[in-house]
């Protein structure tokens, strides 16, 4: 698996910005990756990419938001083509999968503690509940008051994203994905450094919340576009790339 795409530092974005999709699309629309990330910031106030936001806030949320969506190179331009065709599914299973890249807890949340509970037949997520399991992998350096804070955006993130329903009493929920969503996520990947087979299992594999019954048509619809060698079944997906990375993916849908 790819050293560089599921990330393990903690850098505490998820604890003050959470999902926050308006203003990521604000911010995939008007980064220009060749500033500096101060002037970018300075952009972000002066355009008012994340509404009323000052000064300080706007250079915290455009540093977060860099980290997410900009951390490999070249790779923000590509997204940007691609959401800018109006192809696909919702904003929000995008942002999930970077998420899920970016942030260690959030990646927890969504590829491990979700899954275990959905694949137990028990959906409905207590806040309390959710807080004492998640308090025992965030860092011990966080506060009572930081790590409650830690755990409520991260429901509050996987609601925006689609994965629960509810604003009170929560449910999991595994929302539909499209084809050429998951060809964007896969291609993504490949650019990041993972193999078609890497997918199978993974943590971005889990935190979809659906069985390989319920993806392989998805692969094999793939095939049949020319996007990849699908070679796997029910049982594990595995296959070959045919296109040499995202750019290449991106100019075949049309983006």
């Amino acid at each position: 698996m790819g050293a560089s795409c599921y990330r393990t530092r903690h850098n505490g974005a998820l604890m003050k910005a959470s999902a926050r999709l308006a203003e990521a699309r604000e911010f995939i629309a008007g980064y220009e990756s060749g500033r500096p990330l101060a002037e970018n910031a300075q952009k972000a106030l002066r355009e008012r990419w994340y509404g009323n936001a000052s000064a300080a806030v706007c250079r915290e949320l455009t540093r977060f938001f860099h980290e997410r969506f900009a951390f490999h190179p070249g790779h923000l331009e590509l997204l940007r083509r691609y959401l800018s065709a109006g192809e696909g599914g919702a904003f929000p299973a995008l942002n999930h999968f970077y998420m899920v890249l970016s942030d260690p807890y959030y990646r927890w949340a969504a590829a491990d503690y979700l899954p275990a509970r959905w694949e137990a037949g028990l959906p409905d997520i207590a806040r309390s509940g959710f807080e004492d399991e998640a308090k025992t992998v965030l860092p011990k350096t966080l506060g009572p008051k930081s790590a409650n804070r830690y755990c409520r955006n991260i429901l509050t993130a996987l609601r925006d994203n689609g994965y629960l329903s509810g604003l009170v009493h929560k449910t999991a929920v595994s929302p539909p994905l499209y084809l050429q969503d998951l060809g964007f996520m896969l291609y993504s990947l490949k650019d990041f450094g993972e193999g078609f087979n890497d997918f199978d299992a993974s943590p971005l594999y889990r935190a979809f919340l659906k069985p390989r019954d319920a993806i392989a048509p998805l692969f094999r619809d793939g095939e049949k576009r020319g996007w990849w060698e699908f070679t796997g079944d029910r049982e594990r997906l595995t296959g070959a790339f045919k296109l040499g990375g995202l750019s290449e993916f991106v100019r075949e849908v049309g983006a």
